[in-house]
């Protein structure tokens, strides 16, 4: 059993390091399921507006967030996707 869980986190590294390649929810679907990492429903619980989700994932302690880190424009467009929105300018 160890050895599988070494295998499937071994294999979430490698995905997580190409994930960076895609956009969007659906690069970052494969962990959030609540299972692995919060879900989209949790995230949207915890997090109340687009800037609080992107610094949010920013702030995040987890190894596996590191690359999807380099790439802010990414994680706003996620957070678009899963019904986020861009506050009105005053």
């Amino acid at each position: 059993m160890k050895k599988f869980l070494g295998i499937c986190f071994s294999a979430l590294l490698v995905l997580s390091a190409a994930a960076p390649a895609g956009a969007g929810w659906t690069k970052c679907a494969g962990c959030h399921t609540g299972a692995i990492a919060p879900a989209r429903e949790a995230l949207k619980q915890k997090f109340k507006t687009l800037d609080e989700f992107v610094k949010g994932a920013m702030a995040a302690e987890n190894a596996m967030m590191t690359p999807i880190k380099k790439d802010p424009d990414s994680i706003r467009a996620a957070a678009k996707e899963i019904g986020y929105t861009v506050p009105c300018e005053k």
